[in-house]
C-alpha cells in the first residue's frame, strides 16, 4: 500500500497543484462516505469538507500573492 500524502512532496507543489491534490483527496473521501457505518460516513464526509476548505484557502492566498 502506498500512502498518497507526503509533506515533503506537498511543499514542492505549486498552488494549482496543491488545489488539484486537495480536490482529488476530497473526492476520494466522498467515495468512502458512501460505505461503512454511520460514524465512518460522517468522518469521511468531514474529511472531504476539510480538503475542500484547504483548496479554497490555497486559492485565496494565491490570488492575494499575485
Amino acid at each position: 500500500m502506498e500512502f498518497r500524502f507526503n509533506a515533503d512532496e506537498w511543499i514542492q507543489l505549486t498552488p494549482p497543484q496543491r488545489i488539484k491534490r486537495c480536490q482529488v483527496l476530497a473526492t476520494e473521501a466522498e467515495r468512502l462516505d458512501a460505505i461503512g457505518s454511520d460514524r465512518m460516513k460522517t468522518l469521511f464526509l468531514n474529511l472531504a469538507i476539510q480538503w475542500k476548505l484547504i483548496a479554497e484557502q490555497i486559492a485565496l492566498e494565491s490570488k492575494r500573492a499575485n
